[in-house]
């Protein structure tokens, strides 16, 4: 779980995506009702530079839920499959219970069922759902 956590970073806010990220791909997650788009990008670290790809919402705003920005960490291997589609799935989850209105909010959590497989890994796992205020993709909170 440990290095789950340390691949993937949950956000809110009002992306503006920085002139160092690329538009890979628009994807109609609901059609007609919310779209994901993925952008390559690097963070600046003190290690260095890390690759990363960035899912962001379209949709979900309508529904009182702030848009939802994911960061996932670009490793080698994920390189040459490209970038996980399964992700989607998380924003049609949250979008569904968005239209029901059970919102996710700063300091949020949700678990998983612990036999479900997500990025290639099998056991309990979740997302934690955090403010914007790391580096990367530049935002602007939204109100």
């Amino acid at each position: 779980m440990k290095n789950l956590a340390a691949a993937l970073l949950l956000a809110f806010f009002v992306p503006a995506i920085q002139e160092n990220s690329k538009l890979l791909h628009t994807a109609e997650v609901v059609p007609g009702k919310l779209s994901v788009s993925v952008y390559s990008h690097e963070i600046e670290t003190r290690d260095g530079m890390l690759r990363c790809w960035t899912y962001v919402s379209q949709g979900t705003e309508r529904h009182g839920q702030r848009e939802i920005v994911f960061t996932l960490r670009r490793t080698p291997e994920m390189e040459l499959r490209g970038f996980p589609r399964e992700l989607f799935d998380i924003f049609e989850l949250i979008h569904g219970y968005a239209e029901k209105g059970e919102l996710v909010s700063d300091g949020g959590y949700t678990v998983f069922n612990p036999g479900m497989r997500f990025l290639g890994r099998k056991g309990p796992w979740g997302l934690m759902y955090l403010p914007a205020g790391f580096p990367g993709p530049s935002s602007r909170p939204t109100p």
